[in-house]
Formats: structure tokens, C-alpha cells, sequence
């Protein structure tokens, strides 16, 4: 869009190769000037010379070389060769010019010369008569000598007259004035049009041959025959002439003849003769304006859709595009005088409707001239509805223009237009903007530009400044990322702006509402991320979601509601085969968790909900091992003492969350060996013995518990008929936890209780699996498990006894 700056500069230009114009022409008068000063002063100098004693010393000096010959005979010999070779030289010129341009525009001017020719002859005899007389002594020689200057001056003014009247832009201009001068022709369209089509032929040979500013002449002449056409138009309307429909009919056939000089500067490269071309155009459509004359701007108006349509499929982007900026004009006018936009809207509404164009909306060049003057009208603020056409017409091409989203300027101009808008910040307009996202949502899902474009955009909606504005676009934020995901890469994705999720959340007095949305946004965008295998993506979002779940301004409620977005995931990932994606999406649990567990906002509710869910996850058939293996972990994980300075969590310092805990791994462990899974199997034991040994040193009353459950689990296995080996694995559990409680009097109670069990199982068993964690005990540390190798051996001498 053309900003006053640049409008600044337009003007400047057009003032400096005004005023470089009218020195040019300055300069060929001046050099005109110069050269007739030059033959007047040779002759001035030369006349005094031809006196009878000068004459007498040529004679003296020519007759040393021929006797016979006197100054007399000379001058008149050199007359009649002058005489000779311009005559030549005037005829040569003559047919070089008809072999160049139309005889009727050149010629006719070389016509009224032919006079002159008959005057050469004449001066001629005239001149022959004298030296007769000369001779026969009447005269002096001088008498001769001023004649023959004299002829010879004439001659001179005669060639340079020829040349000039002859020039084509001298031509042109009287061939003009011969038309304006001939009432008949503006009554007679066929003859006009005639007459036109001479200046059409000159043009292109011009163009052809390169000769641009004779060009430019032509369009600025052709240009009077329509506006004397237009004066007598309106002339013949106020006295009621009958003859004004031959003169609308004279204006019609002048304007399409500009069309074509427009049309033919195609075939030169000069920017200055296309555009001369084409305000010669706009112009003419301008005046219609300024005379009121709307019928003929309507006519007018449809001939130049019609021209564009032309040039538009014979991809003539340049010209189309010098016409664009010129009927800005158009614009610049009805800005000044209110009662001109029905012409404007004219002008749009014959780009919009015409059938043609319509048509063929999808060539880029054509909406985008479209759109070009819209934005300007919009610049200009010339009212809402301008903007509301804007809108519209990107809607339509939603529809009706599959490419338009591949257009090179389209999305600069719709850019530059919407912030122009959104600067302005009118609570109306920009109401009219938010509406047309859903149209340029359209757009980015073909095009990647465009997606930037629209990401763009909502980050200024994000701006204070649309407050109002920010829930209605947080919702169009969330859609258009829906939207693309399949479009677009991972690693594309993961570089946009991203709602402010948070905000929206606390921006808002109806927080139940908000919380609706957010969480079925959210939903929607993790559900398509995870089929589409977007880690990236997955990453980014999960950390908005845990900016929003840690957020200490939320309800219990609110935070509760938000937790059920991981389990929904989780649900999704049960039977996904994307290892990464799963425990990426786990970690980011895990971490949003322990995140609230630090601050203290898990609450007791909150804690259980998350353990039964994911209990009843793990025990779920068909689930991917890798997210089971991970999910026990992390439970597990919750059981065990966290790092110095922490060693409590929402576990360990609720009795009722921790004997959660143990039932569900308690169910766990059946549910592996139910359907004999033998690594999760010895996964939970391992789990359990840890969770028995942290609740001995911690002084938890779950220890009798804990040590139910692992019982439990023996027994069971050895009825589901598990193999020799894994019940040694499982009876390691009972020897570690039964020497570690020999280590401290304190543990006498669990330790006793362990003995009891593991008399019932056989000697070689116990012995073997003694036998088994031998190595291990090596590397425990002493002053955490105590003696653990002198454990063992107390313990071996009570099973003995």
C-alpha cells in the first residue's frame, strides 16, 4: 500500500521529469536558434565580400587557372547544384517516410510544401534572368551576388521548415488539430475511427522502432480528441441536439482506441511510455467523473474489465499492474468529494461482478488488483464497508479461487491491509478482521505464508491494546492449529506462537466456562498430535498445560479438571506404538506432579484419583509394554524417599494415598501373573521389597501391609504354577528384607514374620536364593542397611534351628 511518504516522493518525481522536460525542450530550441545564428552571421559576413572589387580580385585569381571563368558563373553553378541536391535529399526524405508511416499523417503535412517547390523554380528562372542582364552590362555583378544569397537563405529557411512541420511529433499534433479542427468527424464515428486507427499505426511503428516519445505525444493528443469529444457530448445534451448519440459514439470509439495504444506498449519494455499509456486511460475515466457524466464511466468502466480480462490471459502481470496503481486516482477523487464514491463503487463492484473477470479470479494479477484498491480505499478510510468487502471477497475466494493462497502479492497486500486496520484499533473494524480468520485459516492450510501470516496476527491479538478481543481469537488460535497439523511438519509446528493458554484461563469471570474450553482445546490439539506422531509439538504443548496445572491462582477444581487432560493421553497412548511419544507425554505427567507435589497443591482427592487411574492403567490388557514398564516406575517411584531436603511427597505423607498405593501394585502383581507376565512380575516384587525396606527405616505402620502383599504374591505364584526360577527371584525378596531386619533390634517384629514364611518353603530354596543376592550385598552401603553380610548370616542360623 502506498503510504503519504511514498506519495511524497511520486510527486516530486513527477515534478522533476516536468521540469527535465520543459528544459529538453528548451535545449532543441536553443540549438535550433543556434544554428540559424550561425547561417545568418556566415551570410551577414559573407554579403559586404560580394562587392564589384572583391568580385574583380576572384575573378583575377580564377582566371590564372581558366580564363573563362568569372564569379558570376560560379555562384550561379553553385546555386543550381544546391538547388539540385535538396530537391534530391527532399525526395529521398519523402520516400522514406512513406516506406515508415501512414502517407495520410505525413504526407498530408508535406503537401502544403509542394507550393514551395514551384517558388524554387521560379527563383530559379528569376535568377537566370539576372545574370542575362548582368551580362549585357546592365547591372553590376553585385546585383547577382545578393541574389544568390538570397536564394541561397531562402533555401536554407525552406529545409529547416520541411524539417520540422515534417517531424512526427509536429505531425502528429496538426493531424490532431485536424481532427478537432473537422466538427464532421466527431458526428461520424466510423470516420473518427478511421482517422484513430492512422494513429494506431504510427504508435506501434514507433514502439517498434524505439521512438518512446513520439509515443507518449500520441497518447497525450489522442487524449484531446476525447475530451473535445466530451465537451461537445455535453454541450449537445444541454441544447437537446439530436446528434449527441454520434458524439457519445465518437467518445466510445476514442476510448477504446486508448485502450489499444495501452495495449500495444506491451511490446516495449519503457515504463514511462506504459504508464503515459495508462493514465491516459484512467484519465479519461476521471473525467467522466468530474463532468457527472456516470452512464458513459459506467460503459467505460466495463470496456476496461473487459481489457483487463485480456491482458489477464495473455499474462500481461506489468501492464495490469501499471493500471491498478493508476486508477488510484479514482480513489484519491472520491476521497475529495464524497458524492464521487458512487463511482468508486462502481469501479469495484464492475471488477467484482463482471462476469468474465469473475470468472477468472484464479489468475493472481486480477484479485489482486481487486484487493489492491480495496486496501487503498481502506487506507484512505473511507468507511466500514470497505473493509466488510474486503472480508467478503476473501471468503469468495475461499470458494470460488483453489490458488489463491499461492499468489505472490496477494498475501502482502491482505497483510499490510488487516495491521493497517488493526493500528487504526475501531472496535468495529477489528470485529470485521477477526471474522475473515476463518477465511484465512483456509489459506494456511495450503500454504505455509500464510499460516505465518495468521499466527502474526493473533500474536497482536494477544496485545493489550485487544483485550476485548482476546478470547474469540484465543478460540480461532486454537482452530487454525487443529487445522494445519496434518499440513505441516513437526519441527514447522514446533516454531509457532502458541496460544497463551494460561491467560485465558485466568482472564475470565465465568472460570467454569474457560475451563471447558481450554481443556477440549487442549484435547484436541494433544489427540492430533499424538496419532501424528508429533513429538515437538506434543513437548510444547505439554508445557503450557503444565504451565496452567502449577498456576497457584487456580482452584482445586480448575486443577482437578485440567489432571483429566493427561489421563484422557494416557488413554490414547494404551495401545499406540510410539514409544517416545509415550513417554515423553509420561515424563511431562510425572514432572507436572511432582511440580505440584513441591508447591504443596496436590491435593489428598487429586492424589488418590491419580493412582487409581494409572493402577488401572497397568492392569490393562493390550497396553504397550514400554508405557506399563514406565507407569510402574513412576508410582513407584512416589513411595521412595525423594532427595535430602524433600523426603516427603503427597505419598508417603498420606496414610491413606499409601495404602493406595500398595493395593494397586498388590493388584498389579495378580494381574501378571495372571496373564504370566513375568517381567512385570519381577518388577513389582522388586518394587514392593524397596517399598518394604524405605516403610522398616522410615517407620511406616504399612510395613505388615507390605509384607501381606509379597506373601500373597508367593503363594499365589507357586498356584499358577510359575516357573522354579522366578519363585527363586521372588523368594530373594523375603531372604534380602529377613537379613536386613537382622541388622537392627527394631525390625525384630518383621524380621520374626519373615522367618515364619520362610520356613515353609524348602532349605535348597532359600539357600539358592541367598545364594543369588550374595554379590549384590557387597556393594550396599553399611551405614544405610547396617551388616547386611552379618544378616544374612543370623538369618541363616534361625531358619536353621
Amino acid at each position: 500500500m502506498i503510504n503519504n511518504k511514498q506519495e511524497v516522493k511520486l510527486a516530486m518525481k513527477q515534478k522533476v521529469l516536468k521540469g527535465l522536460k520543459i528544459v529538453t525542450r528548451w535545449l532543441a530550441c536553443a540549438k535550433s536558434a543556434l544554428v540559424l545564428g550561425v547561417i545568418v552571421a556566415l551570410i551577414t559576413w559573407g554579403m559586404p565580400l560580394a562587392t564589384p572589387k572583391f568580385v574583380a580580385k576572384v575573378n583575377r585569381l580564377l582566371s590564372a587557372f581558366d580564363g573563362d571563368t568569372d564569379v558570376v558563373s560560379l555562384m550561379f553553378s553553385s546555386v543550381i547544384s544546391f538547388v539540385g541536391i535538396f530537391i534530391s535529399a527532399l525526395l529521398v526524405y519523402i520516400q522514406v517516410y512513406i516506406n515508415r508511416f501512414p502517407s495520410e499523417l505525413v504526407l498530408n503535412q508535406i503537401k502544403p510544401r509542394y507550393a514551395n517547390f514551384g517558388t524554387a523554380i521560379a527563383l530559379y528562372l528569376f535568377f537566370c534572368v539576372v545574370e542575362m542582364v548582368v551580362k549585357m552590362g546592365r547591372f553590376s555583378d553585385a546585383v547577382l551576388s545578393v541574389c544568390g544569397v538570397g536564394i541561397f537563405i531562402w533555401l536554407f529557411y525552406f529545409a529547416y521548415s520541411l524539417h520540422y512541420k515534417t517531424s512526427l511529433t509536429e505531425c502528429t499534433r496538426t493531424y490532431v488539430k485536424d481532427i478537432l479542427n473537422t466538427e464532421s468527424l466527431l458526428e461520424d464515428s466510423n470516420a473518427l475511427k478511421a482517422k484513430l486507427r492512422i494513429l494506431e499505426k504510427t504508435y506501434n511503428e514507433c514502439i517498434a522502432r524505439n521512438e518512446l516519445y513520439v509515443c507518449q505525444i500520441i497518447c497525450e493528443e489522442s487524449n484531446k480528441v476525447f475530451l473535445e469529444s466530451m465537451k461537445e457530448s455535453q454541450t449537445s445534451i444541454i441544447n437537446g441536439d439530436s446528434k449527441s448519440k454520434q458524439i457519445s459514439e465518437a467518445m466510445d470509439n476514442t476510448f477504446e482506441h486508448s485502450i489499444s495504444l495501452a495495449r500495444d506498449t506491451e511490446m516495449t519494455a519503457d515504463r514511462k511510455t506504459q504508464t503515459t499509456a495508462v493514465r491516459n486511460v484512467v484519465s479519461q475515466l476521471t473525467m467522466c467523473i468530474k463532468l457527472g457524466m456516470m452512464d458513459q464511466y459506467k460503459k467505460y468502466t466495463n470496456m476496461l474489465m473487459d481489457e483487463l480480462y485480456f491482458l489477464c490471459k495473455s499474462e500481461n502481470g506489468e501492464l495490469q499492474d501499471r493500471y491498478y496503481h493508476a486508477l488510484m486516482e479514482i480513489v484519491r477523487i472520491s476521497v475529495e468529494s464524497k458524492n464521487s464514491q458512487e463511482y468508486l463503487k462502481c469501479t469495484l463492484t464492475s471488477m467484482k461482478s463482471n462476469a468474465k473477470y469473475f470468472g477468472y479470479l484464479s489468475n493472481y494479477d486480477m484479485s489482486d488488483g481487486y484487493l489492491f484498491l480495496l486496501g487503498y480505499c481502506i487506507e484512505k478510510d473511507m468507511g466500514e464497508e470497505y473493509i466488510k468487502d474486503f472480508v467478503n471477497f476473501l471468503k469468495s475466494a475461499t470458494v470460488v479461487m483453489p490458488d489463491f493462497e499461492k499468489g505472490n502479492r496477494s498475501i502482502e497486500i491482505v497483510r499490510n491491509t488487516i495491521f493497517m486496520v488493526l493500528r487504526r484499533n475501531r472496535k468495529a473494524e477489528v470485529a470485521i478482521i477477526i471474522d475473515s480468520m476463518d477465511s484465512i485459516k483456509r489459506f494456511a492450510v495450503k500454504n505455509e505464508k500464510w499460516t505465518i501470516f495468521s499466527i502474526q496476527i493473533f500474536a497482536e491479538f494477544e496485545n493489550e491494546n485487544f483485550k476485548d478481543c482476546f478470547e474469540i481469537s484465543f478460540e480461532k488460535h486454537v482452530n487454525l492449529l487443529t487445522s494445519i497439523q496434518e499440513s505441516y511438519s513437526d519441527k514447522f509446528l514446533s516454531t509457532l506462537l502458541y496460544p497463551d493458554f494460561k491467560r485465558f484461563l485466568n482472564e475470565s469471570e465465568n472460570r467454569i466456562e474457560r475451563v471447558r474450553i481450554l481443556k477440549d482445546s487442549f484435547i484436541q490439539l494433544m489427540r492430533e498430535a499424538y496419532r501424528l506422531d508429533m513429538a515437538r509439538m506434543s513437548y510444547r504443548l505439554f508445557g503450557k498445560l503444565q504451565d496452567c496445572i502449577t498456576d497457584e491462582n487456580i482452584t482445586e477444581a480448575t486443577r482437578e479438571s485440567l489432571m483429566e487432560i493427561y489421563f484422557i493421553v494416557i488413554e490414547q497412548s494404551l495401545k499406540s506404538t510410539h514409544e517416545e511419544l509415550n513417554i515423553l507425554i509420561f515424563s511431562w505427567m510425572q514432572e507436572a506432579i511432582e511440580a505440584l507435589d513441591q508447591k504443596k497443591l496436590l491435593s489428598e482427592n487429586l492424589g488418590e484419583e491419580i493412582i487409581n487411574i494409572i493402577i488401572d492403567k497397568i492392569t490393562q490388557t493390550g497396553m504397550n509394554e514400554d508405557v506399563r514398564e514406565y507407569l510402574l516406575e513412576m508410582i513407584s517411584g512416589w513411595s521412595i524417599q525423594f532427595e535430602e531436603g524433600n523426603p516427603q511427597n503427597f505419598v508417603l505423607i498420606n496414610k491413606q494415598i499409601r495404602v493406595l498405593l500398595i493395593n494397586g501394585l498388590h493388584s498389579v502383581g495378580l494381574f501378571s501373573l495372571e496373564t504370566l507376565n513375568i517381567a512385570l512380575l519381577k518388577n513389582i516384587s522388586n518394587d514392593l521389597g524397596w517399598m518394604l525396606i524405605n516403610a522398616l527405616q522410615q517407620d511406616y505402620p504399612e510395613v505388615q501391609l507390605l509384607l501381606d502383599s509379597v506373601i500373597d504374591l508367593y503363594r499365589k505364584s507357586v498356584i499358577f504354577g510359575v516357573a522354579f526360577n522366578i519363585r527363586i527371584y521372588l523368594l530373594t525378596l523375603f531372604t534380602t528384607v529377613g537379613a536386613f531386619c537382622q541388622t537392627d533390634s527394631k525390625y525384630n517384629p518383621t524380621g520374626d514374620a519373615v522367618i515364619s514364611f520362610l520356613k515353609e518353603i524348602p532349605h535348597d530354596m532359600i539357600d539358592l536364593a541367598i545364594d543369588v543376592r550374595k554379590n549384590d550385598y557387597d556393594g550396599w552401603d553399611n551405614d544405610e542397611f547396617g551388616n547386611i553380610k552379618n544378616g544374612v548370616a543370623i538369618l541363616k542360623g534361625k531358619l536353621a534351628t
